[in-house]
């Protein structure tokens, strides 16, 4: 009978498991690098045989740049150190970009309730019968507020 250990390193040899084994080896390179380089990255994957890392940083994009190479010898020795990972042999260029991420700025709440101002006490000037009615509603209503 196989112990736990035994069958998942078995299982990460299996076609199946490459994008784990891509993932370890992604998390590995990332541990190597210095502190200030590995916070400021976002995320890494690998597609068409190209190591990509997202920065958060124009400046570090730029720094990472000079690194190349020293990565792709990381690489390397991960490579001869386990077979299973021979896959990143075939990682033969690394590229770095900035990924902007915009805060969104709330929007201060306005309050659509007002305090009224008026006292109710204003002439009404108008022949109108109709709208003298309207106007006596709203300073009676205005008044009633007041109070």
């Amino acid at each position: 009978m196989k112990n736990t250990k035994r069958l998942l390193h078995e299982l990460s040899y299996k076609k199946e498991f490459n994008k784990l084994n891509t993932y370890y080896v992604i998390n590995k390179v990332k541990e190597l690098l210095p502190s200030h380089l590995s916070s400021s990255i976002a995320f890494m994957y690998v597609k068409d045989n190209t190591l990509f890392f997202a920065m958060d940083h124009q400046a570090k994009r730029v720094e990472l740049e000079y690194k190349k190479q020293m990565i792709l010898g990381w690489l390397k020795q991960i490579a001869k150190q386990k077979p299973k990972y021979e896959f990143v042999l075939k990682v033969k260029n690394i590229k770095a970009f900035v990924i902007y991420k915009t805060m969104q700025k709330q929007k201060p709440k306005i309050s659509l309730i007002y305090e009224e101002r008026s006292s109710g006490d204003f002439p009404i000037k108008t022949n109108n019968d109709k709208i003298s009615k309207i106007l006596d509603n709203i300073k009676k209503l205005i008044q009633k507020l007041k109070d």
